[in-house]
């Protein structure tokens, strides 16, 4: 060990701030315990010990109490083991933030309740503070907690970039490729979608999950995605491809006045009931600025969470809705009346986000012009405007 050096030395840093930066830096380092805010408790005696002394700027060897840290060969390594945070740990507790429940966190981790509580204990008390705020109806994050969350699901986010960048390197088009969707557009899109993507990526696993926009949005800001579909304009910091773009298309009982029309305007749903989806759907909020644009009104004590209930309720002579056109693609039935708005007609316009610096960028941009090739009939191709 004579010949190891320390390039940087401070007395006035803690033992543990010099090794976490050496950790960091991959350096072989000796930490001289030569005054008491330097001691470690347990540390091995080494004799001949080489450092570098950062203001006299010379090489001096020592005898004294130090540790000597070198990738692949860490005598006394029990001080590190006790002070390093396991990912996994993290993981654990950004779940019990997400869900604000064990149990369901446990689950989403795939590990059972009391290993998950047993971990998250421990990262407690290695810590030395209280992350969760445990009673007997409720959990919730302290005040701490909450920062260290924060900061939990940016590391979390790393490491995910970390894999992200040898997978680009290696093989983009092998691995995972983690997918979100919204509820009103996966079953009507994937089914046409999903078999080219398999036959032009053999070795691709898509992994796909439906959710809620502003869900979307946050879990691939965090890594939790790779790639989200979802409507425009998200207001985000992520990257937007266009794909295409989709009319509306107005859902009516049989008997209904405007079912007479062949095509019917925006504004002939002025002081028409419209149903529309519960709060958080981004069709829902697409349908009711054409409802405030025609002097329309939501019909006031029903609120649906599938487009498939919508399309029910119209049946049944409830009221009356907007479906996109894909929704619609196979015969609906004699009981719905279906007719196209004319000019202007509204319409959503669907995109591809991910992150800017996500290490599989350039082949997300592949993976788009795949997507827009498996579109169905019925909707309108877009593609990002040259620079």
């Amino acid at each position: 060990c004579s010949s190891v050096t320390l390039l940087e030395y401070d007395r006035q840093l803690r033992a543990d701030d010099v090794l976490q930066r050496a950790l960091a830096r991959r350096e072989n380092i000796a930490v001289i315990t030569g005054a008491e805010t330097l001691r470690i408790t347990g540390a091995e005696r080494m004799d001949g010990l080489i450092y570098r002394d950062r203001d006299g700027g010379v090489e001096q060897r020592l005898d004294a109490k130090g540790v000597f840290v070198q990738i692949g060969l860490v005598p006394n390594t029990d001080w590190l083991e006790r002070r390093l945070v396991n990912l996994r740990d993290l993981e654990y507790l950004v779940a019990v933030a997400d869900h604000r429940h064990f149990g369901d966190a446990a689950a989403a981790c795939f590990v059972s309740q009391p290993t998950l509580s047993t971990q998250i204990k421990k990262l407690e008390t290695e810590l030395g503070v209280e992350l969760i705020e445990r009673t007997p109806r409720a959990i919730h994050l302290s005040a701490v907690g909450e920062r260290v969350v924060d900061t939990a699901r940016e590391i979390l986010a790393g490491t995910h970039e970390i894999q992200g960048l040898a997978q680009a390197a290696r093989d983009p088009e092998a691995g995972s490729l983690r997918l979100g969707i919204f509820p009103t557009l996966a079953p009507y899109l994937l089914p046409h979608v999903v078999p080219l993507l398999h036959q032009r990526f053999p070795r691709l696993e898509l992994l796909l999950r439906e959710e809620k926009s502003p869900v979307l949005v946050d879990e691939v800001r965090e890594g939790r995605l790779d790639v989200a579909l979802m409507a425009q304009p998200q207001r985000s910091d992520l990257t937007e491809v266009p794909l295409f773009r989709e009319e509306f298309l107005l859902a009516l009982p049989t008997g209904h006045p405007l079912a007479r029309r062949e095509r019917v305007a925006v504004s002939d749903l002025e002081g028409e009931d419209v149903l529309l989806l519960d709060e958080g759907h981004c069709l829902r909020d697409q349908a009711l600025s054409v409802c405030h644009l025609a002097g329309a009104r939501e019909r006031r004590g029903f609120r649906a969470t599938s487009l498939e209930t919508l399309r029910q309720m119209v049946v049944a002579g409830v009221g009356i809705t907007l479906l996109p056109r894909l929704a619609l693609s196979t015969d609906p039935g004699s009981s719905l009346v279906v007719r196209e708005f004319s000019a202007p007609v509204p319409r959503r316009d669907i995109a591809l986000y991910w992150r800017p610096r996500h290490p599989a960028a350039a082949f997300f941009e592949h993976f788009a012009d795949v997507l827009r090739d498996a579109l169905p009939p019925g909707v309108e191709v877009r593609r990002p405007t040259p620079s």
